[in-house]
């Protein structure tokens, strides 16, 4: 009496069913875990990448900044130097004008 019987080989069929599902959503938890592990990997590739770009941005920045700042402190150099060369001339006419308008003539120039 070694035969199964029906009921024997539904249930021996379903085991292996059963089985099957198991190691199906075994499969498909690991998969999904793995594609967890890649979308968290490229997250963290993409930021640092996109942290990269803006640190460059940030360099360039800095430099243009100190760039301009550095054109736009010389040509206020320049200018000042400029208004101060063109007012040096006009200050010695005015202090030889005042001091002729004060002085008595012949004694412009004496003591300066």
């Amino acid at each position: 009496m070694n035969e199964r019987t029906p009921l024997e080989i539904v249930a021996e069929h379903e085991q292996a069913l059963m089985q099957q599902v198991a190691a199906a959503e075994a499969e498909a938890r690991r998969l999904l875990d793995d594609a967890r592990a890649e979308v968290a990997a490229l997250e963290q590739s993409a930021e640092a990448e996109l942290n990269a770009e803006v640190a460059c941005l940030r360099a360039e920045a800095a430099a243009t900044r100190e760039r301009l700042a550095r054109e736009t402190l010389d040509a206020a150099e320049r200018e000042v130097d400029r208004i101060r060369r063109e007012t040096a001339g006009k200050v010695d006419r005015v202090k030889e004008e005042v001091l002729r308008l004060i002085l008595p003539a012949g004694q412009e120039g004496g003591g300066t």
